[in-house]
């Protein structure tokens, strides 16, 4: 197992950490208070005053702090209370994974952020990436975005909660642009947070895997159990900027960055779009006007080869270190 650092000197909330860690028997390796990084831990734990390098060295990082804590962090893991979180948390940075796995979500409605999601992976595919899209529960947008609703294969309410063979699983999903597809329909579908072995052999058998996302999902734990990085796709407007601020608070232990897209017709800036919410811009393009019609027409997202939609997808997988340069 992957041990869990925690930097603290506060026994009893180390005692804390470590009884709840226990019930997986997942180790903690204890740091002082002036260490610089964790060593070989897929999980990082502080108390709120961390460096850049405590953050980033390992694969997830999180704030914890006791019930009684006379000056809680904002978004603390507060214990005992917050304990399935934390040990959520340190399930997911245990799995031996071989993909990357991206979190797309729209700030709000109307976005672009499965159009975005569907070009991300497209992108990753002709990078050379074995990919995979995988749609959130309850939201077959994508199948008609994609025009594949007849396409043959498995959906999501095709596969049992307790998953299948990974191999066996990707060949059977269909296909699009090199990208293997795991879709909704009209029928119920199982919720994501609820469906981790499926999950997994899908992000056992790919390079790089895309979430597209609702809000639901945020809020059910998918992105701090499964995505190493979460894009937030929003535009330049006053609305949007509130939404993605309000958004962007609940991912407090996540790698966030913003996918903003262009024009600003208000005067808002994408940096200040991005102070507002307190994450990075990852990229800023700007509309593809021809999109609309052309959906109607039966294309897909990234058949316009120069459009700003897939150089911005390029481009972002660049940032994202998923691709070189």
């Amino acid at each position: 197992m992957i041990p869990v650092a925690l930097r603290s000197e506060d026994p009893q909330l180390i005692e804390t950490v470590r009884s709840v860690l226990a019930v997986n028997s997942i180790p903690l390796a204890v740091f002082p208070e002036s260490a610089i990084e964790p060593v070989a831990a897929g999980l990082a734990l502080d108390t709120g005053s961390s460096d850049p390098a405590w953050r980033t060295r390992a694969r997830r990082y999180a704030e914890v702090c006791l019930r009684d804590a006379e000056h809680p962090h904002e978004g603390a893991l507060v214990l005992p209370h917050a304990a399935e979180e934390l040990l959520g948390l340190a399930r997911a940075a245990n799995r031996v994974l071989r993909a990357r796995v991206v979190g797309i979500v729209g700030a709000a409605g109307g976005v672009g952020a499965s159009v975005f999601a569907a070009t991300l992976a497209r992108a990753g595919a002709e990078a050379g990436l074995t990919s995979a899209l995988v749609e959130g529960a309850g939201n077959p947008a994508l199948t008609a975005l994609l025009g594949r609703v007849y396409s043959p294969g498995l959906r999501w309410p095709d596969l049992p909660a307790a998953g299948a063979e990974p191999d066996h699983l990707t060949a059977s999903l269909p296909r699009w642009e090199n990208v293997r597809l795991l879709l909704g329909d009209d029928r119920p579908s199982p919720d994501m947070a609820t469906s981790e072995a499926v999950l997994t052999a899908v992000a056992q058998t790919h390079d790089l895997v895309i979430l597209d996302l609702q809000r639901q999902d945020v809020a059910n734990g998918v992105t701090k159990r499964w995505c190493d990085a979460v894009l937030v796709v929003t535009t330049c407007s006053v609305a949007a900027a509130s939404a993605t601020r309000a958004l962007c608070a609940t991912l407090t232990t996540e790698d966030v960055h913003l996918v903003v897209r262009g024009p600003a017709k208000g005067g808002l800036s994408a940096g200040e779009l991005a102070e507002s919410a307190r994450a990075q811009v990852l990229v800023y393009m700007r509309a593809e006007r021809s999109l609309p019609a052309g959906l109607e027409r039966g294309l897909t997202p990234g058949d316009h080869r120069r459009g700003p939609l897939l150089r911005a997808a390029r481009s972002a997988l660049e940032g994202l270190g998923a691709v070189e340069a």
